[in-house]
């Protein structure tokens, strides 16, 4: 009887450690996260005519010069225009 005492004894030791173990992993895991995070950027600008007068609804485009990959957002009401959350690099921007 006592060396199934002992027994299970020693597998709650060892779940109890593997619950720590696990834990331990976890909150590691749970650390690194931010590290995997990507930076990203935002253009932003103003439309305007010859004039300096604002253009609503015009539609900016930016261009990712190293990939080719583009983006297109209009400008509100009072001309201006926001592009986030753009990768890193070289950007093109026109007014399309």
């Amino acid at each position: 009887m006592k060396s199934l005492q002992r027994s299970n004894t020693g597998l709650r030791g060892t779940v109890l450690r593997t619950s720590q173990v696990l834990v331990c992993v976890l909150a590691i895991l749970r650390s690194s996260v931010p590290l995997l995070a990507q930076v990203t950027s935002t253009i932003q600008g103003h439309v305007s005519d010859t004039n300096g007068a604002s253009v609503p609804k015009a539609q900016v485009k930016a261009t990712n010069e190293s990939t080719g990959v583009s983006r297109t957002v209009f400008s509100a009401e009072d001309g201006f225009y926001r592009i986030p959350d753009l990768l890193p690099g070289k950007y093109d921007v026109t007014r399309a």
